[in-house]
Parts: C-alpha cells; sequence; structure tokens
C-alpha cells in the first residue's frame, strides 16, 4: 500500500517516507537515466566538487570538444551552474538552522540533500536532472526533482518553443524551485494525455528496477488513480534524456502525499515527429540514438 494517502504522518514517519521517496528518485534515474551517452558532438565535464555532505554540485564544463559551443558560451553555462550550486548551498544553510531551531536535525535526519544526473550531453543540449530531498522541520520532509537544460546554440537554458510544437507547449510559464531556481515549465492536454498514456509502463518500471523500496501492483495502481484525477492544469517539465532516447516529461509540484507518484514519462522520436516537433530537435535525439 502506498504510504500517505490521507494518513497524517509524524515527523518520525515523514522521514522515513522521505527516505522512500528519496529511494523512489534513485530508482527512476538507475532505471531511465542509465550510461548516459556522451556523444562526439558532446562536451568534456569535469568532476564537481562536493558542496557538503549529500549535496553534489554541477560538473562544469571543461572542453567544448565538438559541441559547437564558443568560449563565451561555455563562460556563460558555467557561470549559471555556479549560481545553481550557491543556490543549493543557500537552501541547505538555511534549512539547516530551521532544522536546528524544531530540534529535528540530529534526531530526525533533517537536512538537505541534493543529487545531480547529467541526462543528456549532446548533441544540441546539455541535461541535468536534480533530485533534492530536504527536511527542515515541521510536519514531513519533502522531495523534488526538476532539470536544467541548456542549448548548444545560444548556450543559454532551452526555449522549447523552438524545437516544440504549440500543441505540445500549451501554456509556457515559470515556477520557482523549493532552492528559488527558476523552472520553464509547460501544461497542455496533450501533454497530459502522452503522460497518462505511458504512465503505468513507467511506474511499474521503477517498482521493479532497483533494489531501493518497491512500488508494489496495488501502489501503482493507486498512484495511477491518484494521478489521473490531478493531473488537471498541472504544469510538467521537460528535459532530453539519452536512456531512452526521448523527452522526458515528469509533473512539478504534485501534492505531497502523492509525490512518490511523479515518475517520469518518456516520449519516443517517433510520437514527438508525429506531434510536429521541429527538425532541430528530432536531429538531436537521432544523432544521440547513433
Amino acid at each position: 500500500m502506498l504510504q500517505g494517502f490521507g494518513v497524517p504522518m509524524s515527523v518520525q514517519s515523514g522521514f522515513s517516507y522521505r527516505a522512500r521517496l528519496a529511494g523512489l528518485a534513485a530508482a527512476a534515474a538507475l532505471l531511465l537515466l542509465p550510461g548516459v551517452a556522451t556523444a562526439a558532438d558532446g562536451v568534456a565535464l569535469a568532476k564537481p566538487k562536493v558542496l557538503g555532505p549529500h549535496l553534489s554540485a554541477f560538473p562544469r564544463i571543461s572542453s567544448a570538444g565538438d559541441s559547437g559551443l564558443g568560449d563565451d558560451a561555455v563562460a556563460k553555462i558555467n557561470a549559471a551552474l555556479a549560481k545553481a550550486d550557491a543556490r543549493a548551498e543557500a537552501a541547505a544553510s538555511e534549512c539547516r538552522d530551521q532544522a536546528k531551531e524544531s530540534g529535528s536535525l540530529d534526531q530526525d535526519g533533517g537536512g538537505w540533500q541534493r543529487t545531480v544526473d547529467v541526462t543528456w550531453n549532446g548533441p544540441g543540449f546539455l541535461s541535468f536532472l536534480v533530485t533534492d530531498s530536504y527536511y527542515c522541520g515541521g510536519a514531513y520532509p519533502s522531495e523534488e526533482s526538476f532539470p536544467l537544460v541548456f542549448d548548444f546554440a545560444t548556450g543559454s537554458p532551452v526555449n522549447w518553443a523552438r524545437y516544440l510544437p504549440a500543441s505540445l507547449m500549451g501554456k509556457a510559464t515559470l515556477e520557482s524551485g523549493s532552492d528559488g531556481t527558476r523552472l520553464g515549465v509547460v501544461s497542455s492536454p496533450t501533454l497530459v494525455k502522452l503522460y497518462l498514456g505511458g504512465y503505468v509502463s513507467a511506474a511499474n518500471a521503477v517498482a521493479t528496477g532497483s533494489d531501493s523500496p518497491p512500488l508494489d501492483a496495488e501502489s501503482v495502481k493507486e498512484c495511477e488513480d491518484v494521478i489521473t484525477d490531478s493531473l488537471q492544469d498541472q504544469s510538467f517539465v521537460i528535459w532530453p534524456q539519452a536512456n531512452p532516447v526521448g523527452l522526458a516529461v515528469m509533473p512539478l509540484g504534485l501534492p505531497h502525499a502523492i509525490a512518490a507518484c511523479g515518475v517520469s514519462v518518456v516520449i519516443p522520436p517517433a510520437k514527438l515527429k508525429s506531434l510536429g516537433a521541429k527538425p532541430a530537435f528530432l536531429d538531436a535525439l537521432a544523432g544521440a540514438a547513433e
């Protein structure tokens, strides 16, 4: 049975729930993002420093390689990644202070944890998936995942309107992540339909894909039901994914009780082509699949 549905959680049980959420996120990362391909036209990434205990930093570009990025674009991306690390450090510091004040830092393992995975390194884009797990005191811990995607054509965060059809993009807005990161999100009936269409297979894959606490068959069905009822006007984050190749889609900001149900679903290139995705994006996907 999936934890958290209509069940008030104590701080202690909330911490256990955070561990479950972190396990599910790790399962998704291990299953859906293994062996990220570094294409011949990707960049070289330097091993990142450690920001703090369980607090991963973003790797920096050490060489543009054959990506086509100029020196200015490389510097621009690295500066953006440095700012992202600074936001995480500030959020973690504030969270630790709040956890200390509430007495939860030592008793319940309060604090901020972050992992950073590279989901795409050329052609065309550099994409990271961040997973934050944090408990700063209060009723329960929290979990959030979001991507940072950079466009090699500009050296800036990707503008998906350049690559995806309006029917898929729908309404594009900015929302703030838990650490203050400004995130581009999209919302459309087409995206909801595609997400629900791939949901069960994605949730089942996470349930069986690692040694982390699994989602049993009953939980997958329960997740499907609550997700289906929760996605009207839902905002999604999207990113290019190398294995399997496609556009990954994940809801952002689901209510805490169903956050563990928010797995990512990958839209394959053939489907994207049929929807009218732009040739430049389809060519990038094709390049990664070669």
